[in-house]
């Protein structure tokens, strides 16, 4: 029984519930796990301290407030794993590749594009303007998420061929981003960590060109298999590289070998087993 974020059952051994008004509603959690920080779950830890705490924050929540134990952090990257580690070093804090939805799966689908950018924010943290400043002119851009005015401006005068979904469900992005031959993901850093579409991207069999500012374990998730990593000064070499052989990559095989649903459950399950000694 794990408390948690949002009620599913997986399988039939375990059952995730959310946190408001848990304690009117199940038994005692043989785990919680606290995404994020968030206060809903502060009750939880202290009506039953005797579950094994888990935390996992993504981005600037990466480290969770000092005063609150938990048995096991997750963080993103090793260069989180060493700072948390300094400030809680009685916690187990381990690195966490996170796994994309099951919904994220490749489609066979005609390739009209030759960039797909996902992005469900125009925050500028994301690198919307970063790209475009390095995508060839003329470069057909798929752009899945919330509206921009940068690539809408490109779009208009014509430096680039842009569609634009808005914002769509998860499970509408694959029909749509296979249409692409690669996806690029250009966070600066300042915000995010371990953004999910990375994973996704490569669940969906879609190799990928990643800038190197993005807050994310490289050495997880880009080989030879899945694509590459440029700065400022060879990204556009990097992306016109992977244009160029993307049939060779096989980024869904590298996903199924290294990232999936079922390594990422492993990792957990195993470190919550190491807590309770079984």
């Amino acid at each position: 029984r794990v408390l948690g974020k949002p009620i599913e059952v997986f399988g039939s051994n375990v059952v995730i519930r959310r946190a408001p008004d848990f304690t009117s509603r199940m038994e005692k959690p043989d785990v919680i796990f606290n995404r994020g920080g968030y206060a809903d779950y502060l009750p939880a830890l202290h009506a039953w301290p005797d579950a094994v705490r888990v935390y996992y924050g993504a981005g600037k929540r990466y480290c969770p407030a000092d005063g609150v134990p938990y048995h096991i952090i997750l963080t993103d990257t090793h260069a989180q794993r060493e700072e948390v580690a300094e400030r809680h070093p009685d916690s187990r804090v381990a690195v966490f590749h996170k796994p994309a939805a099951m919904c994220f799966v490749p489609v066979d689908a005609e390739k009209r594009f030759d960039v797909v950018f996902v992005c469900h924010t125009a925050a500028e943290f994301k690198g919307h303007h970063w790209l475009i400043e390095r995508l060839p002119r003329g470069c057909r851009v798929l752009r899945i998420g919330t509206p921009d005015p940068w690539f809408a401006a490109a779009n208009d005068s014509g430096r680039l061929v842009v569609t634009f979904t808005g914002n769509i469900r998860p499970d509408e992005i694959p029909a749509w981003a296979c249409q692409a031959l690669v996806g690029v993901v250009c966070d600066d850093g300042t915000a995010d960590s371990g953004p999910r579409i990375l994973p996704e991207y490569l669940a969906m069999n879609i190799p990928v060109v990643v800038r190197d500012t993005v807050r994310a374990d490289f050495d997880a998730y880009i080989a030879s298999e899945t694509g590459l990593v440029g700065d400022d000064r060879s990204f556009a070499d990097r992306l016109e590289e992977v244009l160029g052989d993307w049939p060779a990559r096989s980024p869904r095989r590298y996903y199924e070998e290294h990232l999936s649903m079922k390594h990422a459950a492993a990792r957990v399950v195993g470190l919550v087993d190491e807590r309770r000694g079984t």
